[in-house]
């Protein structure tokens, strides 16, 4: 079955996970909690001074005689800054702040152990943790977090998925979330130029996933990462060399399970 060329909300799902990344890696919380603990303390000093401010003269000090003329409105004003840093920093607190350097090293020791020896100026050899993101009411998504290497760090490929509708799950990632399974799969390189039909249909990429690609890997390897035993994402590996396949089912079965279980360490980090 060809494959559509746009999914509806690919754009707007591309958008929303390039806002959830900065806000996940931003030091903007840290500064909003900074600002809500700055303003509580100010509110307390100010309580005692405003309470007192009618026993001084304050002439010499127009600030101050200023903010004393409007005790109710300085006092709501910390108030309100208070609560809404607080509030801000909580919500960009649901955006988890995993330790990414660890999560990048736990990557590059799977790459080396899946591909020893890989020929790296030849064939680009890629370990990818992707999250399950939701946002109503554009849906659920993968969006990835962290990749192994130096290259290919702009992380933009995002892949629909859906608990419910086998269809609107694209990608390798967003099949191996449907079926929650390890999927081991090699497909044809596609010539410059060329018919990218077969490639689509075997890759479960829509017309404008593919053109988002910034390599077209040959061959993938993706597990279903779960944590608390509820499916979390998925971590991809994939490489345009066509030779790197398991070259028996005893191999393709090791393989399996060496991912599997590198996955259940990594989902420690994850939790």
């Amino acid at each position: 079955m060809t494959r559509p060329q746009r999914h509806p909300k690919h754009r707007l799902q591309w958008m929303a996970n390039l806002a959830a990344r900065w806000f996940a890696a931003n030091p903007l919380i840290a500064w909003l909690r900074g600002a809500a603990t700055l303003s509580a303390t100010l509110t307390i000093v100010a309580l005692s001074y405003l309470k007192f401010a009618d026993g001084f003269d304050l002439a010499a000090y127009p600030l101050l005689g200023w903010i004393a003329a409007r005790k109710a409105g300085v006092f709501f004003a910390l108030v309100l800054t208070q609560s809404v840093c607080q509030i801000l920093g909580w919500l960009l607190g649901r955006f988890e702040r995993h330790d990414l350097n660890q999560i990048h090293k736990a990557l590059d020791r799977i790459a080396a152990k899946h591909f020893p020896g890989a020929d790296l100026g030849r064939h680009p050899v890629r370990v990818t943790l992707f999250k399950r993101r939701s946002l109503w009411p554009l849906g659920c998504w993968l969006g990835a977090v962290e990749r192994s290497g130096e290259n290919y760090r702009r992380l933009r490929s995002i892949f629909s998925v859906s608990d419910s509708i086998e269809s609107e799950n694209t990608g390798v990632a967003g099949r191996c979330y449907w079926t929650g399974r390890t999927l081991c799969l090699g497909v044809d390189p596609v010539d410059e130029g060329g018919d990218a039909t077969d490639y689509k249909n075997k890759t479960y990429l829509t017309g404008e996933e593919y053109d988002r690609l910034s390599l077209k890997s040959c061959f993938f390897l993706a597990t279903c990462i779960k944590v608390d035993g509820k499916k979390w994402g998925v971590l991809v590996l994939d490489t345009t060399d066509p030779h790197a396949a398991p070259k028996s089912k005893t191999m393709e079965n090791r393989r399996r399970q060496e991912l599997e279980h590198a996955t259940e360490l990594l989902a420690t980090l994850l939790r």
